[in-house]
């Protein structure tokens, strides 16, 4: 299977990490493959693409299933299913990695019927969230296929952005260092 996981990793943390670490151990995993968002993705503080991927390089490197994607740089995001069924061309069993939190919006997502029809979905699943049989009952009308793997661990590149303090806990050092090297996340 090769697990896709996407985001802003803007910058990566030690939580990311765990997770990609995660997806390695899966029994079933060829590789990972992490979609960092383009630039033409209207999020508030977006640090370029290439910087981004130059940290998930430094974190990733000792990883030889993990394949870092530039697909959503290439072309503009026109959603999920279609980054998915570009990369299907290239990589197949394609299983889509997303956060308990990112399913309270999922409804809103380009295409996302034909989406969950078309991809099973690894959940990475939080206890104080929506629990299995939530999910499950909140989809139950749509096709899909569900996994799911609990993770607890607090994820939040903001803090990390934004408060200096909480850096040491929050991220690795060598992401820690390379913000400062390159003036990063600066008010």
């Amino acid at each position: 299977m090769n697990y896709v996981y996407g985001g802003s990793f803007n910058p990566p943390t030690k939580a990311h990490l765990k997770i990609i670490e995660k997806l390695i151990n899966l029994p079933d995993c060829e590789h990972v493959i992490i979609i960092p968002v383009g630039n033409d993705y209207n999020k508030p503080y977006l640090v370029d693409f290439n910087k981004r991927v130059e940290m998930l390089e430094l974190v990733t490197k000792q990883y030889d299933k993990v394949i870092i994607s530039d697909i959503e740089h290439k072309h503009n995001f026109h959603g999920t299913l279609k980054t998915l069924n570009l990369l299907s061309h290239d990589y197949p069993d394609l299983c889509f990695v997303m956060g308990t939190d990112q399913l309270k919006s999922f409804k809103t997502w380009i295409e996302y019927e034909k989406l969950l029809a078309s991809y099973p979905f690894l959940i990475i699943q939080r206890s104080q969230m929506l629990t299995k049989e939530d999910i499950e009952f909140e989809f139950k009308d749509l096709k899909h296929t569900f996994k799911f793997i609990p993770f607890d661990e607090p994820v939040s590149s903001t803090k990390a952005r934004t408060n200096e303090f909480d850096r040491k806990k929050i991220l690795d050092a060598k992401i820690i260092k390379y913000i400062e090297d390159h003036d990063l996340y600066k008010e």
